[in-house]
Protein backbone atom coordinates (compact mmCIF):
# COMPACT_ATOMS: atom_id res chain seq x y z
CA UNK A 1 0.00 0.00 0.00
CA UNK A 2 1.62 3.35 -1.22
CA UNK A 3 0.94 6.40 1.10
CA UNK A 4 0.09 9.52 0.23
CA UNK A 5 3.18 11.59 0.50
CA UNK A 6 4.68 9.14 -1.96
CA UNK A 7 2.57 9.91 -4.91
CA UNK A 8 4.06 12.59 -6.77
CA UNK A 9 2.40 15.87 -6.71
CA UNK A 10 -0.20 15.27 -3.74
CA UNK A 11 -0.10 17.16 -0.76
CA UNK A 12 -2.06 17.47 2.34
CA UNK A 13 -5.40 19.61 3.25
CA UNK A 14 -5.50 20.37 6.70
CA UNK A 15 -9.22 21.70 7.72
CA UNK A 16 -8.26 22.67 11.10
CA UNK A 17 -10.12 25.78 10.62
CA UNK A 18 -13.48 25.89 13.30
CA UNK A 19 -16.73 27.90 12.37
CA UNK A 20 -18.76 27.20 15.66
CA UNK A 21 -16.76 28.93 18.58
CA UNK A 22 -15.44 32.04 19.63
CA UNK A 23 -11.72 32.57 20.02
CA UNK A 24 -11.63 31.82 23.57
CA UNK A 25 -13.44 28.55 23.57
CA UNK A 26 -10.94 27.06 20.84
CA UNK A 27 -7.98 28.80 22.70
CA UNK A 28 -9.33 26.62 25.42
CA UNK A 29 -9.90 23.31 23.40
CA UNK A 30 -6.59 23.83 22.34
CA UNK A 31 -5.04 24.06 26.02
CA UNK A 32 -6.35 20.87 27.03
CA UNK A 33 -5.29 18.84 24.70
CA UNK A 34 -2.08 20.08 23.99
CA UNK A 35 -1.59 19.07 27.82
CA UNK A 36 -3.04 15.62 27.78
CA UNK A 37 -2.32 14.67 23.77
CA UNK A 38 0.75 12.91 23.31
CA UNK A 39 2.18 10.18 21.38
CA UNK A 40 2.07 7.84 23.73
CA UNK A 41 -1.45 8.65 24.84
CA UNK A 42 -3.40 9.80 22.04
CA UNK A 43 -0.93 8.73 18.72
CA UNK A 44 -0.70 12.14 17.98
CA UNK A 45 1.87 15.10 19.25
CA UNK A 46 -0.81 17.96 19.45
CA UNK A 47 1.23 21.07 18.81
CA UNK A 48 0.67 24.40 17.19
CA UNK A 49 0.43 22.02 13.55
CA UNK A 50 -2.29 20.63 14.67
CA UNK A 51 -4.03 22.99 16.73
CA UNK A 52 -7.92 24.27 16.19
CA UNK A 53 -7.79 27.50 14.16
CA UNK A 54 -10.11 30.52 15.04
CA UNK A 55 -12.58 31.03 11.75
CA UNK A 56 -15.27 32.75 12.67
CA UNK A 57 -14.47 36.03 12.35
CA UNK A 58 -17.68 37.45 12.86
CA UNK A 59 -17.47 37.22 16.57
CA UNK A 60 -16.55 40.74 18.50
CA UNK A 61 -15.61 39.53 21.52
CA UNK A 62 -13.07 37.30 22.89
CA UNK A 63 -16.01 35.27 24.36
CA UNK A 64 -16.16 33.42 27.75
CA UNK A 65 -13.98 31.19 29.97
CA UNK A 66 -13.99 27.89 30.33
CA UNK A 67 -15.15 26.39 33.39
CA UNK A 68 -13.20 23.21 35.18
CA UNK A 69 -15.40 22.39 38.49
CA UNK A 70 -12.98 19.93 40.74
CA UNK A 71 -15.61 18.07 42.83
CA UNK A 72 -14.52 17.18 47.05
CA UNK A 73 -17.16 15.61 48.57
CA UNK A 74 -15.83 15.98 51.86
CA UNK A 75 -15.46 19.66 50.96
CA UNK A 76 -19.69 20.20 50.85
CA UNK A 77 -20.12 18.86 54.16
CA UNK A 78 -21.99 21.94 56.04
CA UNK A 79 -20.89 22.98 59.34
CA UNK A 80 -22.24 21.00 62.11
CA UNK A 81 -22.93 17.70 60.10
CA UNK A 82 -21.30 14.47 60.49
CA UNK A 83 -19.36 13.09 57.70
CA UNK A 84 -20.61 9.87 58.19
CA UNK A 85 -24.16 10.86 58.08
CA UNK A 86 -23.23 13.15 54.90
CA UNK A 87 -22.10 10.15 53.06
CA UNK A 88 -24.25 7.85 53.57
CA UNK A 89 -27.10 10.58 51.95
CA UNK A 90 -24.90 10.70 48.73
CA UNK A 91 -24.05 7.52 47.92
CA UNK A 92 -22.46 7.49 44.60
CA UNK A 93 -20.60 10.12 42.37
CA UNK A 94 -22.59 11.11 39.87
CA UNK A 95 -25.36 11.94 42.76
CA UNK A 96 -22.82 14.35 44.04
CA UNK A 97 -21.75 15.68 40.27
CA UNK A 98 -25.28 16.25 39.41
CA UNK A 99 -26.16 18.46 42.70
CA UNK A 100 -23.49 20.68 41.61
CA UNK A 101 -24.59 20.94 37.60
CA UNK A 102 -27.89 21.66 39.15
CA UNK A 103 -27.05 24.29 41.28
CA UNK A 104 -24.69 25.94 38.11
CA UNK A 105 -27.79 25.74 36.17
CA UNK A 106 -29.63 27.25 38.16
CA UNK A 107 -26.98 30.44 38.36
CA UNK A 108 -26.95 30.45 34.44
CA UNK A 109 -30.73 30.59 33.87
CA UNK A 110 -32.00 34.17 33.83
CA UNK A 111 -28.08 35.52 34.32
CA UNK A 112 -26.00 34.75 31.23
CA UNK A 113 -26.41 35.84 28.12
CA UNK A 114 -27.10 34.12 24.53
CA UNK A 115 -27.47 35.39 21.13
CA UNK A 116 -31.41 34.94 19.82
CA UNK A 117 -30.85 33.87 15.93
CA UNK A 118 -34.80 34.21 15.84
CA UNK A 119 -35.03 37.42 17.77
CA UNK A 120 -31.69 39.02 16.31
CA UNK A 121 -30.53 40.08 20.04
CA UNK A 122 -29.35 38.82 22.87
CA UNK A 123 -30.99 37.75 25.58
CA UNK A 124 -30.83 35.63 29.13
CA UNK A 125 -30.06 32.23 28.64
CA UNK A 126 -33.34 29.75 29.28
CA UNK A 127 -32.94 25.57 29.97
CA UNK A 128 -33.25 24.94 26.51
CA UNK A 129 -29.96 26.63 25.91
CA UNK A 130 -28.14 23.97 28.38
CA UNK A 131 -27.39 20.56 27.07
CA UNK A 132 -25.43 17.67 29.66
CA UNK A 133 -23.40 15.61 27.72
CA UNK A 134 -22.17 12.08 29.15
CA UNK A 135 -19.83 9.89 27.19
CA UNK A 136 -22.34 6.95 28.40
CA UNK A 137 -26.01 7.88 29.54
CA UNK A 138 -26.53 4.59 31.27
CA UNK A 139 -25.96 5.13 35.16
CA UNK A 140 -25.97 8.97 35.22
CA UNK A 141 -28.63 10.09 33.15
CA UNK A 142 -31.42 9.06 35.45
CA UNK A 143 -28.87 10.29 38.46
CA UNK A 144 -28.64 13.76 36.85
CA UNK A 145 -32.37 14.11 35.56
CA UNK A 146 -33.39 13.10 39.44
CA UNK A 147 -31.62 16.00 41.32
CA UNK A 148 -31.95 18.58 38.31
CA UNK A 149 -36.13 17.86 38.95
CA UNK A 150 -35.72 17.95 42.91
CA UNK A 151 -34.47 21.30 42.20
CA UNK A 152 -37.52 22.30 39.75
CA UNK A 153 -35.16 22.23 36.65
CA UNK A 154 -36.98 20.99 33.55
CA UNK A 155 -34.97 17.96 32.11
CA UNK A 156 -35.39 15.92 29.37
CA UNK A 157 -33.61 12.65 28.12
CA UNK A 158 -34.44 10.25 25.68
CA UNK A 159 -32.88 7.12 27.65
CA UNK A 160 -35.67 4.71 28.95
CA UNK A 161 -35.85 4.91 32.54
CA UNK A 162 -36.61 2.42 35.11
CA UNK A 163 -40.89 2.70 35.35
CA UNK A 164 -40.85 0.45 37.96
CA UNK A 165 -37.54 1.93 39.87
CA UNK A 166 -40.08 4.90 40.69
CA UNK A 167 -40.24 5.66 44.36
CA UNK A 168 -44.07 6.33 43.96
CA UNK A 169 -44.99 3.36 41.51
CA UNK A 170 -42.24 1.12 43.65
CA UNK A 171 -44.56 2.10 47.31
CA UNK A 172 -48.04 1.47 45.35
CA UNK A 173 -47.01 -1.98 44.25
CA UNK A 174 -45.89 -2.83 47.50
CA UNK A 175 -49.23 -2.18 48.87
CA UNK A 176 -50.73 -4.37 47.13
CA UNK A 177 -48.41 -6.92 47.44
CA UNK A 178 -49.16 -6.60 51.15
CA UNK A 179 -53.02 -6.53 50.73
CA UNK A 180 -52.89 -9.57 48.52
CA UNK A 181 -50.37 -10.95 51.29
CA UNK A 182 -49.65 -9.34 54.48
CA UNK A 183 -46.56 -11.68 55.44
CA UNK A 184 -43.90 -10.53 53.06
CA UNK A 185 -41.61 -8.52 55.37
CA UNK A 186 -39.90 -6.02 52.26
CA UNK A 187 -43.23 -4.61 50.87
CA UNK A 188 -44.40 -3.99 54.42
CA UNK A 189 -41.79 -1.95 55.54
CA UNK A 190 -41.59 -0.13 52.24
CA UNK A 191 -45.07 0.64 53.10
CA UNK A 192 -44.53 1.23 56.92
CA UNK A 193 -41.65 3.71 56.07
CA UNK A 194 -43.53 5.37 53.29
CA UNK A 195 -46.17 8.61 53.86
CA UNK A 196 -49.22 6.51 54.26
CA UNK A 197 -47.31 3.83 57.01
CA UNK A 198 -45.47 6.99 58.68
CA UNK A 199 -43.59 4.56 60.77
CA UNK A 200 -39.60 5.76 61.27
CA UNK A 201 -36.97 3.18 61.86
CA UNK A 202 -37.26 3.53 65.65
CA UNK A 203 -40.80 2.29 65.50
CA UNK A 204 -40.17 -0.28 63.03
CA UNK A 205 -37.09 -1.44 65.50
CA UNK A 206 -39.34 -1.74 68.29
CA UNK A 207 -42.03 -3.55 66.56
CA UNK A 208 -39.13 -5.96 65.38
CA UNK A 209 -37.57 -6.67 68.76
CA UNK A 210 -40.85 -7.83 69.91
CA UNK A 211 -40.34 -11.40 67.99
CA UNK A 212 -37.52 -11.61 65.62
CA UNK A 213 -38.16 -15.05 64.73
CA UNK A 214 -41.37 -14.30 63.07
CA UNK A 215 -42.67 -12.32 59.75
CA UNK A 216 -42.93 -8.44 61.00
CA UNK A 217 -47.05 -8.70 60.16
CA UNK A 218 -46.92 -11.52 63.06
CA UNK A 219 -45.17 -9.09 65.03
CA UNK A 220 -46.88 -6.08 64.73
CA UNK A 221 -49.82 -8.05 65.68
CA UNK A 222 -48.54 -8.68 69.03
CA UNK A 223 -48.07 -5.30 69.29
CA UNK A 224 -51.11 -4.14 68.22
CA UNK A 225 -52.25 -6.84 70.90
CA UNK A 226 -50.77 -5.06 73.55
CA UNK A 227 -52.58 -1.85 73.08
CA UNK A 228 -50.34 0.40 70.50
CA UNK A 229 -52.74 2.33 68.73
CA UNK A 230 -50.27 2.96 65.59
CA UNK A 231 -49.99 -0.26 65.19
CA UNK A 232 -53.34 -1.40 65.73
CA UNK A 233 -54.67 1.21 63.59
CA UNK A 234 -52.15 0.40 60.79
CA UNK A 235 -53.60 -3.35 60.64
CA UNK A 236 -57.20 -2.16 60.70
CA UNK A 237 -56.50 -0.25 57.74
CA UNK A 238 -54.74 -3.13 55.94
CA UNK A 239 -57.74 -5.27 57.11
CA UNK A 240 -60.54 -2.50 55.54
CA UNK A 241 -58.25 -2.89 52.29
CA UNK A 242 -57.89 -6.69 52.15
CA UNK A 243 -61.98 -7.15 52.29
CA UNK A 244 -62.02 -4.31 49.35
CA UNK A 245 -59.88 -6.38 47.23
CA UNK A 246 -62.04 -9.28 47.11
CA UNK A 247 -64.99 -7.16 45.21
CA UNK A 248 -63.82 -4.13 43.64
CA UNK A 249 -62.18 -4.17 40.44
CA UNK A 250 -58.19 -3.62 39.95
CA UNK A 251 -58.67 -0.51 38.70
CA UNK A 252 -61.38 0.16 41.21
CA UNK A 253 -59.35 -0.84 44.21
CA UNK A 254 -56.31 1.68 42.60
CA UNK A 255 -58.46 4.19 42.16
CA UNK A 256 -60.08 3.74 45.54
CA UNK A 257 -56.63 3.11 47.10
CA UNK A 258 -55.10 6.86 45.65
CA UNK A 259 -58.11 8.81 47.03
CA UNK A 260 -57.61 7.06 51.07
CA UNK A 261 -54.32 7.30 51.41
CA UNK A 262 -53.97 10.51 49.45
CA UNK A 263 -50.90 9.30 48.29
CA UNK A 264 -52.06 10.30 44.81
CA UNK A 265 -51.88 13.97 46.17
CA UNK A 266 -49.19 13.81 48.19
CA UNK A 267 -46.83 13.06 45.10
CA UNK A 268 -48.02 15.93 43.59
CA UNK A 269 -46.88 18.49 46.30
CA UNK A 270 -43.01 16.66 45.60
CA UNK A 271 -40.40 17.57 42.84
CA UNK A 272 -41.36 16.55 40.16
CA UNK A 273 -44.71 16.60 40.36
CA UNK A 274 -46.23 16.26 37.41
CA UNK A 275 -44.57 13.25 36.46
CA UNK A 276 -44.68 11.30 39.41
CA UNK A 277 -48.81 11.54 39.11
CA UNK A 278 -48.40 10.97 35.57
CA UNK A 279 -46.65 7.54 36.87
CA UNK A 280 -49.48 6.61 38.86
CA UNK A 281 -52.19 7.06 36.22
CA UNK A 282 -50.04 5.06 33.86
CA UNK A 283 -50.21 2.26 36.34
CA UNK A 284 -53.68 2.63 36.70
CA UNK A 285 -54.37 2.15 32.89
CA UNK A 286 -52.21 -0.64 33.12
CA UNK A 287 -54.87 -2.04 35.75
CA UNK A 288 -57.57 -1.02 33.88
CA UNK A 289 -56.29 -2.88 30.82
CA UNK A 290 -55.60 -5.95 32.65
CA UNK A 291 -59.09 -5.95 33.90
CA UNK A 292 -60.52 -6.50 30.45
CA UNK A 293 -58.45 -9.49 29.09
CA UNK A 294 -59.21 -12.71 30.63
CA UNK A 295 -57.12 -12.52 34.03
CA UNK A 296 -58.56 -11.19 36.94
CA UNK A 297 -57.59 -10.65 40.53
CA UNK A 298 -54.83 -8.88 42.40
CA UNK A 299 -52.70 -11.91 42.68
CA UNK A 300 -52.23 -12.33 38.52
CA UNK A 301 -51.88 -8.97 37.83
CA UNK A 302 -48.99 -9.13 40.59
CA UNK A 303 -47.70 -11.83 38.64
CA UNK A 304 -47.97 -10.23 35.94
CA UNK A 305 -46.08 -7.29 36.59
CA UNK A 306 -43.07 -9.57 37.97
CA UNK A 307 -43.56 -11.03 34.41
CA UNK A 308 -42.92 -8.17 33.06
CA UNK A 309 -39.77 -6.99 34.63
CA UNK A 310 -38.31 -10.38 34.19
CA UNK A 311 -38.95 -10.43 30.00
CA UNK A 312 -38.96 -7.10 28.67
CA UNK A 313 -38.01 -5.49 32.05
CA UNK A 314 -40.37 -1.83 31.94
CA UNK A 315 -43.17 -0.38 31.02
CA UNK A 316 -42.91 3.10 29.00
CA UNK A 317 -44.33 5.68 30.61
CA UNK A 318 -45.47 8.77 28.14
CA UNK A 319 -42.91 12.29 29.14
CA UNK A 320 -44.56 14.86 30.35
CA UNK A 321 -42.02 17.03 28.41
CA UNK A 322 -40.53 16.78 25.01
CA UNK A 323 -37.09 18.00 23.86
CA UNK A 324 -38.82 21.03 21.85
CA UNK A 325 -39.86 22.11 25.39
CA UNK A 326 -38.01 24.83 27.51
CA UNK A 327 -35.60 22.13 29.08
CA UNK A 328 -32.38 20.92 30.02
CA UNK A 329 -31.26 18.17 27.38
CA UNK A 330 -29.04 15.15 28.74
CA UNK A 331 -27.18 13.07 25.62
CA UNK A 332 -24.63 11.45 24.81
CA UNK A 333 -21.66 12.91 23.33
CA UNK A 334 -22.35 10.08 20.17
CA UNK A 335 -26.15 10.95 19.92
CA UNK A 336 -25.44 14.76 20.89
CA UNK A 337 -24.15 15.05 17.11
CA UNK A 338 -25.07 17.86 14.47
CA UNK A 339 -26.96 19.11 17.39
CA UNK A 340 -25.48 22.48 18.62
CA UNK A 341 -26.38 24.59 21.99
CA UNK A 342 -24.61 27.73 23.91
CA UNK A 343 -23.86 26.48 26.55
CA UNK A 344 -22.66 22.65 27.16
CA UNK A 345 -21.66 20.67 30.27
CA UNK A 346 -19.58 17.54 29.88
CA UNK A 347 -20.20 15.66 32.89
CA UNK A 348 -19.14 12.39 33.57
CA UNK A 349 -15.37 13.02 33.21
CA UNK A 350 -13.79 10.66 36.12
CA UNK A 351 -15.57 7.49 34.92
CA UNK A 352 -12.82 4.89 34.14
CA UNK A 353 -12.04 3.47 30.91
CA UNK A 354 -14.12 0.22 29.98
CA UNK A 355 -11.09 -2.57 29.65
CA UNK A 356 -13.81 -5.30 29.95
CA UNK A 357 -12.95 -6.42 26.14
CA UNK A 358 -9.12 -6.67 27.57
CA UNK A 359 -10.94 -9.80 29.35
CA UNK A 360 -12.12 -11.88 26.16
CA UNK A 361 -11.16 -14.99 24.96
CA UNK A 362 -9.36 -12.81 21.52
CA UNK A 363 -7.50 -9.92 22.04
CA UNK A 364 -6.72 -8.22 18.63
CA UNK A 365 -4.16 -5.60 18.17
CA UNK A 366 -4.70 -3.13 14.39
CA UNK A 367 -0.91 -2.21 14.90
CA UNK A 368 1.54 -5.37 15.65
CA UNK A 369 -0.92 -7.37 13.53
CA UNK A 370 -1.25 -10.27 16.13
CA UNK A 371 -3.89 -12.29 17.60
CA UNK A 372 -3.68 -13.23 21.79
CA UNK A 373 -5.92 -16.23 22.87
CA UNK A 374 -6.06 -17.92 25.44
CA UNK A 375 -5.87 -21.97 25.03
CA UNK A 376 -5.80 -24.75 27.15
CA UNK A 377 -2.91 -26.52 25.20
CA UNK A 378 -0.70 -23.43 25.24
CA UNK A 379 1.46 -23.20 28.07
CA UNK A 380 1.49 -20.60 30.97
CA UNK A 381 4.92 -19.07 29.98
CA UNK A 382 3.44 -18.71 25.98
CA UNK A 383 0.07 -16.77 27.12
CA UNK A 384 2.25 -14.72 29.96
CA UNK A 385 5.04 -13.76 26.98
CA UNK A 386 1.90 -13.08 25.05
CA UNK A 387 -0.28 -10.43 26.92
CA UNK A 388 2.64 -8.73 27.92
CA UNK A 389 3.17 -7.60 24.34
CA UNK A 390 -1.09 -7.51 23.63
CA UNK A 391 -2.46 -5.80 26.62
CA UNK A 392 -0.35 -2.87 26.85
CA UNK A 393 -1.15 -1.92 23.01
CA UNK A 394 -4.62 -3.20 23.67
CA UNK A 395 -4.68 -0.60 26.66
CA UNK A 396 -3.43 2.39 24.79
CA UNK A 397 -5.64 1.73 21.99
CA UNK A 398 -8.77 1.91 24.38
CA UNK A 399 -7.33 5.24 26.13
CA UNK A 400 -6.76 7.23 22.29
CA UNK A 401 -10.45 6.28 21.88
CA UNK A 402 -11.72 7.74 25.22
CA UNK A 403 -9.29 11.17 24.31
CA UNK A 404 -10.76 11.30 20.83
CA UNK A 405 -14.44 11.16 22.27
CA UNK A 406 -14.12 14.30 24.96
CA UNK A 407 -12.00 16.18 21.67
CA UNK A 408 -15.29 16.32 19.61
CA UNK A 409 -17.54 16.95 22.68
CA UNK A 410 -16.19 20.45 22.28
CA UNK A 411 -17.69 21.43 18.90
CA UNK A 412 -21.49 21.17 20.41
CA UNK A 413 -21.74 25.09 21.01
CA UNK A 414 -24.21 27.14 19.13
CA UNK A 415 -23.83 27.90 15.79
CA UNK A 416 -25.82 30.10 13.90
CA UNK A 417 -25.18 31.01 10.13
CA UNK A 418 -22.96 34.07 9.40
CA UNK A 419 -25.24 36.67 9.71
CA UNK A 420 -26.81 35.68 13.12
CA UNK A 421 -24.50 34.72 14.76
CA UNK A 422 -22.38 38.10 15.61
CA UNK A 423 -22.24 38.74 19.71
CA UNK A 424 -23.04 35.15 20.41
CA UNK A 425 -21.75 33.92 23.95
CA UNK A 426 -21.15 30.85 24.70
CA UNK A 427 -20.00 28.56 27.72
CA UNK A 428 -18.39 25.37 28.19
CA UNK A 429 -18.43 23.59 31.70
CA UNK A 430 -16.30 20.73 32.61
Amino acid sequence: MRLLRDVPGSHKILLFKNFRSNENIINQVNFIFQNIMHKDTGEIEYTEEEFLKYGATYFDYDGEAAEVHLIESKSLIQDGEEEEQFEDEIEEKPQLEARVVAKRIEELVGSFEVYDKNLKQKRKAKFSDIVILLRATKGYADTFAEELTKRDIPVYTDVKTGYFDNPEVQVILSLLKIIDNPYQDIPLLAVLRSPIGHFDVNELTKIRMVDRKCSFFEAMMKVASGGEEKVKDFINKLSIWRKKSRYLGLDELLSYLYEETKYYYYVSLLPGGDRRQNNLKVLLKKATDYEKSSFKGLYHFLTFIDNVKLSSGDLDAPSELSENDDVVRIMSIHKSKGLEFPIVILSGTSRKFNKRDLQDRIVLNQELLQLGKKMQEKTLATLISCYQVMLPKALKAKNNSSVSIRYDSYYKLDNYNENERLNDKQKMII
